[in-house]
């Protein structure tokens, strides 16, 4: 993680001496990297201590999470969408017709191109 930090710290500074601002860089802030590498660690342990709780427990993980993600489909599929909800997905649906209809056009301007080529050389 630290490593990442620094490499994008030093792409920003291209054609600079940059070793130098690194060093400072890595200064100033490793305190808190190292806090958000020991944050993200232990999330991580307590989340396997609890997945090894649930399996010495007899608990098929797999199974609960299929019926939570079936139930909130359930709910989703129940709930009308909003107003707003509704606008962003006809706003999603014409941003795809237009881009079809573009197509369209330029085939249709092609096929004429083509046909007024035809015609003048003939």
């Amino acid at each position: 993680r630290i490593q990442l930090t620094m490499i994008k710290e030093a792409q920003q500074m291209v054609g600079e001496p940059c070793v130098f601002a690194i060093m400072e860089y890595l200064s100033q802030n490793l305190l808190e990297l190292q806090r958000d590498f020991v944050r993200e660690q232990r999330a991580k342990e307590f989340e396997a201590e609890q997945q090894r709780v649930r399996n010495m427990a007899g608990h098929d993980t797999k199974i609960i999470e299929q019926a939570i993600e079936a139930q909130s489909d359930a709910d989703d599929q129940k709930r009308p969408l909003g107003r707003r909800q509704k606008q962003k997905q006809r706003a999603v649906e014409k941003s795809f017709g237009r881009q079809e209809e573009e197509e369209m056009m330029r085939e249709q301007q092609r096929v004429k191109r083509i046909q007024r080529i035809q015609t003048e050389s003939s």
